[in-house]
């Protein structure tokens, strides 16, 4: 169950990360801060796709099959 939660993290940085909108929030004494973060962009793109936990397993086995057998090497 961790294994999922970290992989949906992961690829909620991942997709927020791709798709940046740079909405910034301007404060009077501090550095302006991003108005939506990375994780909660992609986050929103991933809860839009995966609807149960059975379409999340889905994804992630697409992701498997499609990557380089090269780069698994050692994920175990």
């Amino acid at each position: 169950m961790v294994a999922l939660v970290v992989m949906a993290y992961v690829l909620s940085i991942q997709h927020g990360l791709e798709n940046k909108v740079e909405k910034k929030k301007i404060y009077k004494n501090k550095p302006s801060r991003l108005a939506i973060s990375y994780f909660r962009q992609g986050l929103s793109i991933i809860k839009a796709k995966v609807w149960f936990l059975r379409m999340f397993i889905g994804v992630l086995n697409d992701i498997f099959k499609n990557a380089n057998q090269g780069k698994l090497l050692y994920v175990q």
